[in-house]
């Protein structure tokens, strides 16, 4: 009974290296259809361009059923390897999609092909245009009804609370940051060998000083905090 099964298993494994065999075997054949013809390989090149004769830049054109394509360039040329009776597929934003079948028993394997590509239009609804008076401009502001969320979301991002933490969290900007240390440097160089101005005579930095007073601004911070 153990040579038995032995020597089923052996015809098993043999049967399947068999397999293996032809299957690498049958990769190695030129390409086909169905009808066992031979696909030779063609070297295609063409112009995509559109109904004015204007050629069309940056197109897709891709093989049908398979994963391999190339872009027009700028001038809408381009070029591709494939097989004969490959189907190409065209496709560019605002043009329908076209394809394009390369014929057999190509002389020299060479396919030279001028692709035109439609408009693809688009209609949209109707709409009137107008100018508003500014009376009919105001009626239509007020009687603006926003929804609640809308309008609890907008009162929260003009909050001081928020505008202060979205100021304190955002970067300086290089160019304010630039100016700001050119500003300190011609003050310097302005007030070189000398003693800068003081601000106790300057009735604007009083003024300033009064405001910021009377608003509370000079309080400190941590006695609000006990």
């Amino acid at each position: 009974m153990h040579l038995v099964g032995s020597k089923a298993l052996k015809i098993r494994y043999i049967g399947i290296f068999k397999s293996f065999l032809l299957s690498l075997f049958w990769a190695g054949l030129p390409s086909a259809d169905v009808r066992g013809q031979e696909r030779r390989v063609v070297q295609c090149s063409g112009l995509v361009q559109n109904e004015k004769g204007e050629p069309l830049p940056f197109t897709n054109i891709t093989v049908k059923n398979s994963t391999r394509g190339t872009t027009s360039d700028a001038n809408g040329f381009f070029t591709l390897v494939l097989r004969e009776r490959d189907t190409l597929i065209f496709s560019s934003v605002g043009y329908k999609i076209s394809a394009a079948v390369i014929p057999a028993d190509i002389p020299n394997q060479r396919y030279y092909l001028t692709k035109t590509l439609i408009r693809d239009t688009v209609y949209l609804k109707k709409a009137t245009v107008g100018l508003l008076s500014r009376e009919q401009f105001d009626e239509a502001f007020l009687s603006l009804r926003l929804k609640d969320e809308d309008y609890e979301r907008a009162l929260k991002n003009l909050r001081q609370q928020e505008l202060e933490k979205v100021r304190q969290g955002t970067p300086i900007d290089a160019g304010v940051a630039y100016k700001n240390y050119m500003a300190q440097q011609y003050q310097q160089y302005y007030y070189a060998g000398g003693l800068p101005p003081l601000n106790i005579l300057n009735p604007f930095a009083w003024y300033q000083f009064i405001e910021a007073l009377r608003k509370g601004k000079l309080k400190n911070p941590s006695k609000n905090q006990r």
